[in-house]
């Protein structure tokens, strides 16, 4: 699953996202002004992604 936030939101409840990153292994991406600039996933993800 994919969740898009804006980078203030993301400040803002960064503790809560880290959690649902790591343990839901959720996507979540970071937006400023509208344009997507950051993503956040679980080791486990990033590590599955990069060996491919």
């Amino acid at each position: 699953m994919e969740r898009v936030v804006n980078i203030a939101e993301a400040c803002l409840c960064f503790e809560e996202l880290m959690r649902e990153a790591a343990e839901r292994h959720e996507t979540i991406i970071g937006e400023q002004d509208g344009q997507p600039c950051i993503v956040m996933l679980s080791v486990e993800d990033y590590y599955r992604l990069k060996a491919a």
